[in-house]
């Protein structure tokens, strides 16, 4: 199980959600992510979102994805952009869509702090449904929600 005990105790937590193109996947778990979130101090959850392609950068969400979470009622600008070593370095959690995309963030870098910050979402949740011990108050992620 991944250590995410440097994640508690903490004022504000930069999360990242990563997909392949950065249009789709990553950009709606943000939303949801960053709306469910939005009334949180303690922590204060910061998201944004990355792809680990670049053929979408500069380009906003995919329209079927940004109406599917704008119809559950969230509201989430997105443009496009690229997973960057840098940018893994400045992100406290970072969540992967999947095993390819995993594989492609933890190529960016050989610095063992961000590769312990990389995890699947389905890593996260299975987990967390596990042991209460590994929970970092994203339950949202988990609880059944109204919206979806």
């Amino acid at each position: 199980m991944p250590d995410l005990s440097h994640l508690r105790n903490r004022d504000e937590l930069l999360i990242t959600m990563v997909c392949l193109g950065n249009i789709c996947r990553s950009p709606m778990a943000a939303a949801v992510l960053a709306n469910r979130t939005s009334d949180w101090t303690a922590p204060k959850i910061l998201v944004d979102s990355a792809g680990t392609s670049n053929w979408h950068v500069g380009e906003g969400p995919n329209p079927p994805s940004k109406k599917t979470w704008e119809a559950a009622g969230y509201k989430f600008d997105h443009i496009a952009s690229q997973m960057t070593a840098s940018r893994m370095e400045k992100s406290d959690l970072i969540l992967v869509m999947d095993r390819s995309n995993h594989r492609n963030v933890l190529a960016l870098t050989e610095i063992q702090i961000c590769t312990a910050r990389c995890i699947s979402c389905g890593t996260l949740i299975t987990q967390s449904l596990a042991t209460a011990k590994y929970q970092i108050h994203i339950h949202f992620l988990i609880q059944p929600s109204k919206k979806f």
